[in-house]
């Protein structure tokens, strides 16, 4: 009986172990979204805010620099993905060729 106890507290564990590891990958996945909006909006605030400034020439304009870049860096922010080099195939196709592929 303690076997067979240890056996499914063991594999309980296993089991939380895995779905912790899954929500630590997909609340990364969000932060990661969040503060790429986040960017973006700031950009875009700060875009409002130099035009509102352009009377003051020399302040609106670098405040419109600072912000174009602060909306490219949001918007090409490296997400982690893998990306396949040019030519090559993604795990996609792969399968997609592989379906049809007579055996």
């Amino acid at each position: 009986m303690a076997t067979k106890l240890a056996a499914t507290t063991r594999a309980q564990l296993a089991a939380w172990r895995g779905a912790a590891h899954e929500a630590r990958w997909r609340l990364r996945a969000a932060v990661a979204r969040r503060s790429s909006a986040l960017v973006v909006f700031a950009g875009a605030l700060g875009a409002l805010g130099g035009g509102w400034l352009i009377g003051r020439w020399a302040l609106g304009l670098v405040l419109i620099g600072e912000s174009v870049f602060a909306a490219y860096v949001g918007l090409n922010r490296d997400d982690e993905q893998w990306v396949p080099p040019r030519g090559a195939r993604t795990v996609e196709q792969v399968l997609a060729d592989e379906q049809w592929r007579p055996e």
